[in-house]
C-alpha cells in the first residue's frame, strides 16, 4: 500500500485541480447578459466613464437587428431561403448578442438593441458594478474580454452573405474606445 500512496496522492490532486478548473468555467460560461442599459448608465458621459454608448449608439452594430427588417436584407433572406431574416439562427447568430444563450440573458436584456458592449467584452454581470469597473485588472478576472481580430471574425467572415474582406486595424479606429490612456497605445 506505501507503495501506491505517492500515486493516489498525485491522483487526487491532479482530480480536485481539474474539477476545480471545470467550475469556473462554468461558473463563467453562465454570468448574465446585462443589457445595454446597465453599460449605457456610465458609458454615456466623458465625466463618468467616457463615451463609448455614444460611439455604439452611432454605430452600425447598435442597428444590427433592425438591419434584419429592411429590403436589402429580406431580399437576401429570400434567396437563402429564410423566410424572416430577424427570426432566422443564421441571421441571428451575428445580428444580436447572446443569440442562443437565453439562458443567460439579464432581466434588461433585450435582442432588439442589435450587437451590444456584451457582444464583444462579454457578459456583464460580474464586471458592471462600479467597484470593479473602475480597475482593469478586476475586470477582466471577473469576466471583461478585451476584444480582438479573432472575436471580431466570428461575424465578419466568408460566412456572412454580405462579407466583405476585414481589416481590424480599419475597422477598431472607427469604434475605438476606453479610457483615454489605453487609447494612446
Amino acid at each position: 500500500m506505501k507503495k501506491y500512496l505517492p500515486l493516489l496522492i498525485i491522483t487526487g490532486l491532479l482530480l480536485i485541480v481539474f474539477s476545480s478548473l471545470v467550475t469556473a468555467q462554468e461558473k463563467k460560461a453562465k454570468l448574465k447578459y446585462e443589457g445595454l442599459t446597465a453599460c449605457k448608465t456610465c458609458h454615456s458621459r466623458d465625466s463618468i466613464g467616457g463615451i463609448e454608448y455614444t460611439k455604439y449608439a452611432n454605430g452600425p452594430h447598435s442597428k444590427a437587428f433592425e438591419t434584419l427588417k429592411n429590403d436589402e436584407s429580406k431580399k437576401i433572406a429570400k434567396e437563402m431561403g429564410i423566410e424572416d431574416a430577424s427570426a432566422s439562427p443564421k441571421c441571428l447568430k451575428c445580428h444580436v448578442t447572446a443569440y442562443g444563450k437565453e439562458d443567460q440573458h439579464g432581466k434588461k436584456f433585450k435582442y432588439e438593441e442589435g450587437v451590444t458592449c456584451e457582444a464583444c467584452h462579454g457578459p456583464g454581470e460580474k464586471y458592471k458594478p462600479m467597484p470593479v469597473m473602475r480597475d482593469h485588472e478586476a475586470c477582466i478576472k471577473n469576466g471583461l474580454i478585451v476584444p480582438d481580430v479573432k472575436g471580431c471574425k466570428k461575424c465578419h467572415n466568408e460566412e456572412s452573405p454580405t462579407y466583405v474582406p476585414f481589416d481590424f486595424d480599419k475597422k477598431w479606429a472607427l469604434i475605438k474606445h476606453g479610457k483615454k490612456k489605453a487609447d494612446k497605445k
